[in-house]
């Protein structure tokens, strides 16, 4: 038997899960105010961006935009189909074109890279989730601590992925390589799951958690910042093997 709350009825007549709801709304409140009045309304007003990078955020906008129309537009034209009114006069009609949305819908379920992005996604949210979800439980089985420290040491592998993740995010956006920054991410996820995993150590499986924390956390940034110059490859004049690597310093052109 661990030792006994020294709270069992919580602080001012809340429980403690009570708390975390408390102090996580009031950080997210404040956050909100703050970002409010921080914020920028648009991009070209972005303060910690140079002149050239807004120039260059509000031409991809703009190109975006144009993309999106022109698709709009072809595929309100292939809905519509001629018919001869009572007047003998030829007028078009849009109705539902069935056989388009089919085609299209069918097109998202074969498309390789789309696949592939999922499969990623998913070998990224397993792991990642797992550490997030079960921290404490993971650390529990560790030794026997009271669940005041078992959560207290909880706390610094997600601190010490916080401050991995912001390292490999700064330096895939200085070289600007998003899938190569991915591999270290990748090595230490299998090492640190490896270390929990092979050793009865709790000291060991507690660095090991360190490890494989910094792995998991580091992934998303890279990866699906790297999947949306990945998709664009169809759309764009850029060489496949150079996105492959992650090199987006080639800004996509999007077609007319």
């Amino acid at each position: 038997m661990g030792p006994k709350p020294t709270h069992p009825g919580g602080i001012a007549g809340m429980k403690g899960w009570r708390w975390i709801f408390i102090l996580e709304g009031i950080f997210t409140v404040l956050a909100g105010v703050l970002a409010f009045f921080i914020l920028p309304n648009t991009v070209d007003k972005c303060w910690w961006l140079t002149d050239t990078e807004r120039r260059l955020a509000v031409e991809r906008l703009e190109d975006s935009n144009v993309y999106y129309r022109q698709r709009a537009e072809l595929r309100e034209s292939m809905a519509k189909v001629e018919y001869t009114d009572k007047e003998g006069e030829d007028v078009q009609q849009p109705r539902a074109n069935t056989k388009l949305w089919q085609r299209e819908t069918l097109r998202i379920f074969t498309d390789v890279k789309l696949l592939f992005m999922c499969a990623i996604g998913y070998c990224c949210s397993a792991p990642l989730y797992a550490i997030a979800n079960y921290a404490p439980t993971i650390v529990k089985t560790m030794g026997d601590y009271s669940d005041a420290k078992t959560k207290l040491m909880s706390c610094p592998p997600y601190a010490a992925s916080f401050a991995y993740a912001a390292l490999i995010s700064f330096v895939s956006d200085y070289f600007q390589l998003r899938f190569i920054t991915a591999f270290p991410g990748l090595i230490l996820g299998v090492i640190g799951f490896a270390v929990m995993l092979g050793s009865d150590n709790g000291s060991v499986q507690y660095g090991g958690l360190f490890i494989a924390s910094c792995g998991v956390f580091s992934l998303p940034p890279a990866l699906f910042s790297w999947g949306t110059s990945f998709f664009s490859v169809a759309r764009t004049n850029l060489q496949f093997p150079t996105t492959m690597l992650g090199n987006t310093s080639v800004q996509p052109q999007w077609p007319c």
